[in-house]
């Protein structure tokens, strides 16, 4: 038996812009398109730039370390503290660390996805308080 890892989500393509000229700009170009929600806010889904960089470098150079996971974010913070990265290329990213695949990986809120990075673990962290 072999194992193949895939890509977990297809076709998106992120957009920069505020929401309303992005849906402006969808309906007038690409009818057929449309932004995704956020589920936990119910809402097209925005995410920060500081956020955003740093995920797009990922995936430019290893996209192997990122799954887009079925589950909501919601689902990790059982039994899980919420850590905060304080080093690399994920700095300030806020996420549960969560085994998946025999491998430690950091679970995090993107754009109301759950989406977890591989490599993450060997970080500094700290605990949120909330």
């Amino acid at each position: 038996m072999k194992k193949t890892l895939e890509q977990s989500v297809s076709g998106l393509v992120f957009l920069q812009g505020t929401v309303n000229d992005l849906q402006e700009f969808l309906a007038d170009y690409f009818p057929q398109f449309h932004l995704v929600k956020d589920r936990s806010l119910g809402r097209p889904a925005s995410i920060k730039d500081s956020i955003m960089q740093p995920f797009m470098n990922v995936m430019k150079t290893h996209p192997e370390q990122v799954t887009f996971l079925r589950d909501d974010f919601e689902k990790f913070a059982k039994d899980h503290v919420k850590l905060r990265v304080l080093t690399g290329p994920f700095k300030d990213y806020e996420g549960y660390i969560v085994r998946i695949d025999r491998d430690r990986q950091l679970v995090f809120d993107f754009g109301g996805r759950a989406v977890a990075i591989r490599g993450v673990h060997k970080e500094d962290f700290e605990v949120v308080e909330e």
